[in-house]
C-alpha cells in the first residue's frame, strides 16, 4: 500500500506479488515489469493518476479495501505483458484509461473515463472485448496490432456502452 500526498515512483526493481493495493494522492508510476496478480487502486485528488507496467497477466479486482481503480485527471496507464480482465470498475474522473496488452483485454465491470484506448500487441491477434453496458466514455480508440504496434493483427474488438461515443 502506497499512501500520502506524494504518490510513489518505482525507480528500479519489481514487485512480486498476489495483489496490490494503492491508496493517497498524486501520480503512482510503477513502470517497471511487475509480477502483480491483481491490482487495486483508490486515488484521490484532482491530477490523481496511475501508470503501471506489468510482466504478467492482470486483473482489476479487490485488494484489501479497496476495489476497482479510481484515478483523476492524470488517467490510468497500464502496460501488460499478458491479458488483462477487469473484473472491478476503472475510472478516470476527467482524464483518460490507456491500455496495451499482449493478450486479450475482457471485463465485467465497468470503465468511466474521457478517452479509452486500448491495443493489444500479438502477431496472431488478441480479443478486445469491452461490452459491459455501463461503460461511459467520450471517445473509444480500440486496435489490434501485431508485436510491433505497426500494423494491423487478427482480433475481435467489440465495445458497447451506456451513451454515445466518438470513435477514434
Amino acid at each position: 500500500t502506497g499512501a500520502g500526498g506524494t504518490g510513489v515512483d518505482q525507480a528500479g526493481g519489481t514487485i512480486s506479488a498476489g495483489g496490490v493495493e494503492l491508496t493517497g494522492s498524486g501520480l503512482f508510476s510503477l513502470l517497471q515489469s511487475n509480477a502483480i496478480g491483481t491490482l487495486a487502486a483508490n486515488l484521490s485528488g484532482p491530477a490523481s493518476g496511475l501508470n503501471v507496467g506489468n510482466g504478467t497477466n492482470l486483473a482489476v479486482g479487490t485488494v484489501g479495501g479497496t476495489s476497482g481503480i479510481t484515478a483523476g485527471t492524470s488517467g490510468v496507464g497500464l502496460a501488460i505483458e499478458g491479458a488483462l480482465a477487469i473484473n472491478q470498475p476503472i475510472t478516470a474522473a476527467g482524464g483518460d484509461v490507456l491500455i496495451v496488452t499482449s493478450g486479450a483485454v475482457t471485463q465485467s465491470a465497468p470503465v468511466t473515463a474521457d478517452l479509452l484506448s486500448v491495443a493489444t500487441r500479438n502477431d496472431s491477434g488478441a480479443a478486445i472485448t469491452l461490452t459491459h453496458a455501463g461503460n461511459s466514455v467520450a471517445a473509444v480508440e480500440l486496435s489490434a496490432l501485431d508485436a510491433t504496434l505497426n500494423a494491423v493483427a487478427p482480433g475481435a474488438i467489440s465495445y458497447a456502452g451506456a451513451g454515445g461515443f466518438d470513435v477514434l
